[in-house]
């Protein structure tokens, strides 16, 4: 059977949800800000960097890094990006 572009487009959005929810239940923990500062931790940024751009200082990144860390129980950057892919 050809796949048609609304087929396609719907198991797209079926796989997008299903990843949401998984995320979801993984971050249900944690605060707003840490979801953002999560966030740009995966995507490679330094505290300073996320700090600067959301005009906090990267001492309180860091509290924020570390309480991310505490939720989601890693011990490492590769831990949190493991659990990431996995959830």
């Amino acid at each position: 059977m050809p796949v048609t572009a609304a087929r396609l487009l719907l198991a797209i959005d079926s796989l997008d949800t299903q990843t949401v929810h998984r995320r979801a239940g993984l971050h249900a923990n944690l605060t707003r800000t840490e979801r953002v500062v999560l966030h740009h931790v995966l995507n490679g940024l330094t505290s300073q960097q996320i700090g600067k751009m959301l005009c906090r200082s990267p001492r309180t990144i860091h509290v924020h890094r570390r309480n991310i860390m505490a939720k989601l129980g890693a011990a490492s950057i590769i831990e949190l990006v493991k659990l990431e892919h996995a959830g």
